[in-house]
């Protein structure tokens, strides 16, 4: 009855994507889901919860592209042009121009590079989504895991010592790996995309940029006002709630085992959400929505079976007891994330600023519902229910109204 069911479920959930991209961009996933077990075990809590918030920070350095990037990958599914040199012209002078502009302020030629590198890495990541070089695509950030993984196993004094250069060398090291691997993957087309980009003129690149930003200006802020959202927590938790910082921090590492493997779905939906806009319906989109609700239970319970075990056995012990702290953000954020999937229907609509609104009123809803928190010494279990909650309602009326946009269209 159960294999019965599976099988099912595997046929229901190949609707929503190719499934052996999915198990194969899953397993690329399983080296970054290696770290995230493996450095809390050997770092000391302070240690990983610095490198959680570099983590978390680092994702905010492409708002500097003001969402050339998202609004490529949109007029591309639009239909109004290949805007791929734009891009890449574009993302390698502000690239260029952000990393010697922070470089002079921090004064650290390794931070330096890893900006650089980061952003190209950005840019390229969209052109080989439109592609459809999705496994590729995604490799970026198991380099990046690889790296970090090997620099803790042979010397993680260095790591917790030199945290700052060792994550910089993390992302220059895995970054040139994999643009190495992207100039393998267009070996024969690289002599003619250089030749079109010096038969075209400067004008051209800037028209194709000013493009690109207003395509996606709005669909990129709305990523980073979340980012926002999650560092305002964060700091707020290391800040107010300390003593529950590393539970925390563990708590939403482990949390990616979820997160990740709902993005995988709903980054291999992603191409097919787009291509195929004009034939969703209200009820295919509910259908796809019970297919992945499905999905996210079995997660859900299998993770927190995993980490029941996990606190049982002592694996994570100088961390305490983080079961409910875990609880908590895999099931609320993992439900935002659920729903959110499909909102990339709603951005090609043109709801990218409904949308953004939306995200602003969450941020300061959860801006202003903290500090009452915080004066009113509720406890820190509370404040994250409160994010995850906050999270649930932005997800329900963004969904809403992709589902209303299908209806109109």
């Amino acid at each position: 009855m159960q294999i019965s069911a599976l099988k099912k479920y595997i046929d229901l959930l190949s609707e929503l994507a190719n499934i052996r991209l999915f198990v194969v961009r899953y397993a690329v996933n399983a080296v970054v889901l290696v770290e995230l077990l493996y450095l809390p075990y050997v770092l000391a809590p302070a240690t990983f919860v610095s490198l959680e918030w570099f983590r978390n920070m680092l994702l905010f350095i492409p708002i500097v592209l003001m969402g050339a990037n998202s609004g490529y990958v949109n007029l591309y599914y639009q239909q109004e042009g290949d805007f791929r040199f734009g891009l890449l012209i574009s993302t390698l002078f502000i690239a260029f121009v952000s990393s010697l502009l922070v470089s002079y302020i921090v004064g650290d030629v390794f931070f330096l590079i890893a900006i650089l590198l980061y952003l190209i890495i950005i840019g390229v990541e969209k052109i080989l989504i439109v592609d459809g070089y999705l496994v590729l695509a995604s490799l970026y950030k198991a380099s990046f895991s690889v790296v970090l993984i090997l620099m803790a196993y042979i010397n993680g004094e260095y790591l917790a010592d030199k945290l700052e250069a060792a994550f910089s060398i993390s992302i220059i090291s895995g970054g040139c790996f994999w643009l190495l691997l992207v100039l393998w993957a267009y070996r024969r087309n690289i002599i003619k995309g250089v030749c079109s980009i010096r038969g075209a003129y400067i004008n051209q690149f800037r028209n194709e940029y000013l493009a690109l930003v207003r395509a996606g200006f709005f669909i990129s802020m709305q990523t980073f006002v979340l980012i926002a959202f999650f560092l305002f927590d964060r700091w707020y938790i290391l800040n107010k709630y300390s003593l529950y910082a590393a539970e925390y921090s563990i708590s939403f590492s482990l949390a990616q085992v979820v997160f990740i493997a709902l993005n995988t779905v709903g980054y291999s939906m992603q191409r097919k959400l787009g291509e195929g806009m004009v034939g969703h319906t209200r009820s295919s989109i509910k259908r796809l929505l019970k297919i992945n609700s499905a999905f996210f239970l079995m997660l859900l319970l299998g993770s927190l079976t995993l980490i029941w075990w996990v606190i049982r056995l002592g694996v994570f012990l100088k961390y305490g007891d983080f079961f409910m702290s875990y609880l908590c953000i895999s099931f609320f954020y993992g439900l935002y994330y659920l729903l959110s999937t499909y909102s990339v229907i709603g951005l090609y609509a043109g709801l990218s600023k409904m949308f953004m609104l939306y995200i602003l009123v969450a941020f300061t809803l959860n801006f202003f519902v903290s500090n009452v928190f915080v004066l009113a010494g509720v406890g820190y279990y509370y404040f994250v229910v409160k994010s995850g909650v906050i999270l649930l309602m932005l997800a329900i009326g963004i969904y809403t109204h992709t589902l209303k946009a299908i209806d109109a269209k």
